[in-house]
């Protein structure tokens, strides 16, 4: 069963106050695994009483991807990937959220572990988009034009968004890549009303994906060189998270770039801390 939609259908209920019963919640995986660990039974409490008022936990095909990697890349025992497995699945049930086209993401039933098995039928395409990444991450510390630690205090969105060149950089780049005509990138650069892009995923996932990068290069909450795997995994937890109305890590730096992202694209998904969510009503 698949129910289609796109950020547009989206909007009635983001709108809302996050006291509402029925959200879509959406967990990065270090909170996952943190969870799986019994790390805190206060959050469990929480996510069943969620669950108990009707929200649903999604998963996306990025936490099967990180199951993936320590089986792939780490030799993590089968014995370990097949418990995370099992206790993705007790959280999320069939709810996946992923692609079914260049242009739509869907609300899949689908179990995390059928999705695992095609992530890892299809693992040996992670080769070069983490060769990529790796050779980006070097460039950046190697060229960096920016102190990360100045940059930290700065707001990003308003960084971005005052700067013209930025956002004529991005839609060039979006028509580059024949993601959108012109006439689109005129309309967008003179309101920078963004909403108007959100109803295709392969624009959302181009755009995400290039206001990620920007962040790494001008040192905004920057990681490390031996992180570029990590942060791969991050920018593919934030896309699929902004069709939820509530985005859950534990990772400082990945809740401060999805805020900046979010903010620069006016997606309406709310990102929190742990402890802000154990603390919503």
């Amino acid at each position: 069963m698949t129910n289609k939609f796109t950020m547009a259908t989206l909007c009635a209920y983001k709108e809302n106050d996050l006291d509402g019963p029925f959200m879509k919640i959406y967990l990065d995986h270090n909170l996952v695994v943190y969870l799986r660990n019994n790390s805190s039974s206060e959050l469990s409490e929480k996510i069943d009483n969620h669950k108990k008022l009707g929200s649903d936990f999604l998963y996306s095909p990025a936490h099967p991807e990180e199951i993936a990697v320590s089986q792939m890349r780490d030799n993590v025992e089968k014995e370990t990937v097949d418990k995370d497995i099992d206790f993705l699945t007790a959280l999320c049930g069939k709810n996946s959220i992923r692609p079914i086209s260049r242009e739509e993401v869907a609300i899949y039933t689908e179990y995390p572990r059928d999705c695992y098995e095609r992530v890892i039928g299809q693992y040996h395409k992670n080769d070069q988009a983490e060769s990529m990444e790796k050779e980006f991450f070097i460039d950046v510390h190697k060229n960096s034009t920016s102190d990360p630690k100045e940059m930290n205090n700065y707001n990003p969105a308003e960084l971005f968004c005052e700067t013209l060149i930025n956002k004529e950089l991005l839609l060039r780049s979006l028509i580059r890549g024949n993601l959108i005509s012109q006439q689109e990138a005129v309309e967008c650069l003179q309101s920078w009303s963004y909403k108007i892009l959100h109803d295709r995923f392969c624009v959302l996932e181009h755009s995400f994906n290039y206001i990620a990068n920007w962040l790494e290069m001008v040192g905004y909450y920057r990681e490390p060189k031996d992180k570029s795997r990590s942060r791969l995994h991050d920018v593919s937890h934030i896309i699929y998270a902004s069709y939820s109305d509530l985005f859950v890590s534990n990772d400082k730096k990945l809740i401060k770039k999805a805020a900046a992202i979010y903010s620069i694209l006016e997606v309406q998904t709310k990102v929190m801390a742990m402890g802000e969510y154990l603390a919503l009503e």
